[in-house]
């Protein structure tokens, strides 16, 4: 059988490959921008999620036309709403025990992580930038204090939302952050009635110290997150 197979191939010689080393060179994988990388990361989004962030951004530019007095309250409690949809998708891939799969693809998981909490980022900055004019202009207050009554219940929620998932795994993880972001959106939204002190002018320095604390904090959290990332997959 040996003698058979050596045979065929004297006779059956197949030719030398012509441009072999151009054509493997053909397949390597090109080199693409980190700005590309993020904004590809939006087909792998889910629409679900862009949906509701569209809703909310359109009411945070509707609530105006909606209700007859100050929109602080509103607009505020929407924001944690916005850090839910932003650490929910970041954790999608490890609650769908994905990690390690993505992990095997061209870029690392920690690049995929970081490019989706990027674009998230910019599109909840976006919001951000949309809301501290409209609460401004039809609010009562300077648009320093309602810069830090829309922004800090967001890093607020942001930073306690990304330390659940570091720290948690599965579906408990995504049911405790909805749940602190519905617990901050509700105190929120109540404050128009019951807590209409934590508005007045004395209490903006209290609140740019909470939101310096919970901006920190984010940034710690989202840093340990990422760093963490290798070890989480391996834990599946």
């Amino acid at each position: 059988m040996n003698n058979l197979d050596h045979r065929i191939k004297e006779y059956f010689k197949a030719p030398e490959s012509k441009r072999k080393e151009e054509f493997i060179n053909s397949l390597a994988p090109s080199e693409i921008s980190f700005a590309r990388f993020v904004i590809s990361q939006a087909g792998y989004i889910r629409k679900l999620t862009w949906i509701l962030f569209s809703l909310v951004i359109v009411g945070i530019a509707a609530v105006p036309f909606i209700l007859d007095s100050s929109v602080i309250w509103f607009v505020s409690g929407l924001m944690p709403l916005l850090a839910l949809l932003m650490v929910s998708e970041s954790n999608r891939s490890i609650r769908y025990k994905m990690a390690e799969i993505e992990s095997a693809t061209r870029f690392s998981l920690r690049s995929v992580l970081l490019a989706r909490m990027v674009l998230m980022g910019t599109v909840n900055l976006v919001a951000i930038v949309i809301a501290i004019p409209v609460s401004t202009h039809f609010g009562d207050y300077s648009a320093v204090a309602s810069g830090l009554y829309i922004v800090t219940p967001f890093l607020v929620a942001a930073s306690a939302g990304l330390y659940i998932v570091r720290v948690m795994k599965g579906n408990t993880a995504l049911y405790s952050v909805a749940a602190v972001s519905l617990f901050i959106s509700l105190f929120m939204f109540l404050s128009r009635d019951r807590f209409t002190s934590i508005f007045i002018k004395d209490a903006v320095k209290y609140w740019g110290l909470i939101a310096l604390l919970a901006l920190v904090a984010m940034v710690k959290q989202t840093a340990m997150l990422i760093k963490n990332t290798e070890e989480i997959t391996w834990n599946w």
